[in-house]
């Protein structure tokens, strides 16, 4: 059986905190503080969601967001262990940038990395970037496969011999193991893009960092069975929620049996809301939830992701009664702690490289 995977989410913004405190945040010191207090309890991996929108303006409270890639970049010289999944949104995104940008994050990061796809179909999005209209659901997900498949050929596109660094000749790179990628798709308003390729940064130290995907519709789980190694499913404290979680997991798994893959090499986390203060908006209590994960574990469920309510008493929440309860139940039996990679730690087969030769 794989080690339970547990993941926590660092989305906490900086609106309505005290001004002491926003220096913090936007220095990424109490990100920092987190992610390392993490690392050190065994937690996994983290993610961090992102947003192509403005902050809503109010004189009020102090609204600022970092970005994602590159705060997780940064964190990544100063973790050692746990790993890194930040959300990029391809819908807005070139993908050569996305492919170039997530293989350097996996350098910064000694191959702890990942990438969390990210879609948008608003209006005021497409209008703060102004490279094409806002799209349906279905029309950013069928983009955002197409992206995915060309971001991990962009991966692949050198070889890992494809470096001699041979200084007596002056041949710094084999081009028989350099490879032009050629794709050609469509994108979310039905516009043809290209790309030639191949990429500018070395194959990722990982081959393939971790393909994230929340599924929360129809077209994301399509999507998700075709492409995700890791898939966040969410999970409501509301009791006709839970009751259906097997119905979901067993679409999910069918999915992607239909899509021509093995169960086996995708990874389902329940994603859910974690308060420290059991104020109604999510589950709380480490020895209740440590239950119930008990319980979503035989019915094969990989792990949990951990949303937070707070950077500071949640993740205390987290670090000082759930994680203890859920040793004390067993369930984080056998965790993988020295895996050098994240694939390794999430049991993930390693990526092979499509242009390979056989």
């Amino acid at each position: 059986m794989t080690n339970f995977i547990i993941g926590v989410g660092l989305d906490i913004g900086t609106a309505g905190t005290r001004p002491q405190d926003v220096a913090e945040r936007l220095s990424g010191a109490t990100q920092l503080r987190a992610a390392q207090r993490l690392e050190a309890a065994g937690i996994d991996l983290l993610t961090l969601g992102d947003s192509l929108d403005a902050l809503p303006p109010d004189d009020s409270v102090f609204h600022a967001r970092l970005d994602a890639l590159n705060l997780f970049s940064w964190l990544g010289p100063q973790t050692s262990r746990i790993g890194l999944i930040p959300t990029v949104t391809v819908t807005h995104t070139e993908p050569f940038l996305i492919g170039t940008a997530t293989a350097t994050l996996d350098y910064s990061a000694r191959a702890r990395s990942g990438w969390q796809v990210g879609v948008s179909t608003a209006g005021s999005e497409a209008g703060n970037v102004g490279r094409r209209r806002a799209a349906d659901s279905d029309s950013v997900w069928r983009e955002a496969s197409e992206v995915v498949d060309v971001v991990r050929k962009l991966w692949d596109s050198w070889e890992e011999g494809a470096e001699i660094r041979d200084q007596a000749t002056g041949r710094f790179l084999d081009l028989g193991q350099v490879h032009y990628v050629d794709f050609e798709g469509t994108d979310s308003v039905g516009e043809t893009f290209t790309v030639k390729g191949p990429s500018i940064v070395p194959r990722p130290p990982q081959g393939n960092p971790v393909v994230t995907i929340a599924v929360d519709d129809e077209p994301s789980l399509h999507v998700a069975a075709q492409c995700a190694d890791l898939v966040l499913l969410p999970i409501s404290d509301a009791q006709p929620e839970l009751e259906s979680l097997p119905r979901k997991l067993d679409e999910l798994r069918r999915a992607i049996v239909a899509a021509g893959r093995s169960a086996q090499d995708v990874r389902i986390l329940g994603s859910l809301r974690y308060s420290a203060v059991g104020a109604g908006s999510g589950f709380t209590g480490g020895h209740d939830l440590s239950e119930r994960a008990a319980g979503w574990r035989g019915l094969g469920l990989d792990g949990l992701h951990l949303l937070p309510d707070s950077l500071d008493d949640g993740v205390s929440a987290i670090v000082d009664e759930l994680i203890p309860a859920l040793r004390a139940a067993g369930v984080l039996d056998g965790q993988a702690a020295d895996a050098e990679t994240l694939r390794q730690r999430l049991g993930l087969p390693a990526a092979q490289n499509q242009y390979a030769r056989r």
